[in-house]
């Protein structure tokens, strides 16, 4: 059995999408290109979490309709820079044989130890809340919730702005330190800030 075992081939790796770019980094390799999308912001029903949608399709599989189908929208960045605002925001499968486990922790932008292998860094993202004020017709709209995604801290887009208040959105997650359900450990967490995260493997 030991001789038999040592002949068979050792199969290890940990994947994970890399949200805002176009690429992986170098410590690990493409698995597929796409883009993020989403439920539209407003809509009840589908799913609360974030899709990498790869860019080339494949329809082989008969269509068990006709019926009623939730429909996937674009994701656009909002409450970013100024450059990449309502642009659509790529993303990247990704994997690497080398390391088996992988963790995002948010608030950091550094991994915890020196044996952990940064795969990027970037910022907390999802949904808008709801809150009833605001001078735009996007905070009178409900907004539903979303997963957290960590997004790359140097986002690219898929090039195309996108100007109406329509489809999957995300924006800058921050801390809340003030109000009756307010952070415990403020500081040294502080209002208002984006709050980073970071993806690590090992």
């Amino acid at each position: 059995w030991q001789q038999l075992s040592s002949r068979l081939p050792v199969y290890s790796g940990v994947n994970y999408i890399r949200w805002g770019r176009k690429s992986c980094p170098s410590t690990a390799k493409l698995i597929y290109k796409g883009q993020m999308v989403g439920k539209e912001y407003r809509s009840v029903g589908g799913g609360t979490n974030y899709l990498c949608l790869p860019d080339d399709p494949q329809y082989d599989l008969q269509d068990p309709g006709p019926g009623h189908h939730i429909f996937l929208r674009g994701t656009r960045y909002r409450g970013f820079s100024d450059s990449i605002i309502n642009r659509r925001v790529p993303c990247v499968a990704c994997e690497t044989n080398e390391r088996v486990n992988r963790i995002m922790i948010p608030a950091k932008a550094s991994c915890p130890t020196s044996d952990w292998t940064l795969e990027y860094n970037g910022f907390i993202m999802s949904q808008a809340e709801h809150d009833g004020q605001g001078d735009t017709d996007l905070f009178r709209d409900a907004h539903y919730a979303t997963s957290y995604v960590c997004v790359d801290s140097d986002p690219e887009t898929l090039g195309d702005y996108v100007p109406h208040n329509e489809g999957s959105l995300i924006y800058l997650v921050g801390a809340d330190c003030s109000g009756r359900g307010a952070l415990k450990g403020c500081p040294p967490y502080k209002q208002g800030p984006a709050l980073p995260c970071v993806v690590c493997t090992k």
